[in-house]
């Protein structure tokens, strides 16, 4: 898909499950969520262990209420991104609905994300899989309160376009353990930590740029990336 073709400003354009026709009845998650947590590694492993369990109640809603989730594209742009409202899935657990039409007419992506709060902070941190395509698979990512309201402060962003759609794009760079993300809305800073990723900043004053990351591109772009 060229994303110069990309049309991407309208969000919540299902009408999601909260007020589904359907009352689907959940599995219990294996791992009982907690108010606030000792560590992020402690919500990292619990969302790791209630993963599997987590898609397979999403999956269910879905199911259970298709005519929720039957998206028909509603402009002339080539590609079209649609992303549901939010469905609580309980235990501070989301989910995002979502596809890109026409290419994926008729599939949805099934997105889950954890809210959290650490020991003694006030702020609400987010906690979902990342899979820029440079790394080419998928892993936890933490990403802080201050770091989800400057980019939900965007125009077009929200949460569960960030999650689906940036969250799968981009370039990583890597020295150490700091770490460098670069996608379309701007680039992350923050660290890898022990089997996950940590994002803290953000800043918009360089963005990925819409080519091809040929040898030559990614060195300049990596040259760009670690000056800030």
């Amino acid at each position: 898909m060229k994303k110069e073709h990309l049309f991407k400003s309208q969000f919540n354009s299902f009408p999601g499950s909260q007020n589904n026709k359907t009352t689907v009845k959940r599995r219990k998650y294996p791992v009982s969520s907690k108010t606030e947590y000792n560590s992020m590694s402690e919500v990292v492993e619990e969302y790791k262990s209630n993963y599997k369990t987590l898609m397979a109640n999403i999956r269910d809603i879905v199911r259970s209420n298709p005519e929720d989730f039957d998206f028909q594209s509603m402009t002339d742009a080539d590609s079209f991104i649609a992303v549901s409202i939010p469905i609580d899935m309980g235990d501070d657990y989301v989910a995002y609905v979502c596809t890109v039409v026409p290419e994926h007419k008729g599939s949805v992506f099934m997105i889950p994300i954890k809210h959290f709060r650490l020991k003694g902070g006030r702020l609400q941190n987010g906690l979902g899989y990342i899979a820029p395509e440079s790394i080419g698979y998928e892993s936890p990512a933490v990403f802080t309160d201050v770091f989800l309201q400057k980019m939900y402060s965007l125009a077009d962003i929200g949460e569960g376009y960030f999650f689906f759609w940036s969250c799968r794009t981009g370039m990583f760079s890597v020295y150490g353990n700091n770490v460098r993300w670069l996608f379309e809305q701007g680039m992350a800073i923050g660290q890898k930590l022990d089997g996950f990723y940590y994002f803290d900043e953000f800043t918009d004053t360089i963005k990925f740029p819409m080519v091809e990351l040929t040898d030559s591109v990614i060195k300049i772009l990596e040259g760009e990336m670690w000056k800030l």
